[in-house]
């Protein structure tokens, strides 16, 4: 049941923008996906941040974030 309710937070921020500090965002892209040795949840998500109006600085795909947990 926990699982399920985060799984629904997680979901729902995908394409969500949050202002980390002024003129800057933090942004998330999170997906169903197939279940895959690298993807055992079958979840595919990322995080970026980057300024208001700009590039990414830094993009942390869910391989980045796995290796260090």
């Amino acid at each position: 049941m926990a699982e399920d309710a985060e799984l629904e937070l997680l979901l729902f921020l995908d394409g969500r923008s949050y202002e980390a500090a002024t003129g800057y965002v933090v942004e998330f892209a999170v997906r169903l996906t197939e279940k895959t040795p690298e993807r055992p949840h079958g979840i595919s998500y990322a995080l970026v941040f980057r300024p208001k109006e700009g590039e990414p600085f830094v993009r942390f795909p869910l391989s980045v974030l796995a290796e260090g947990s």
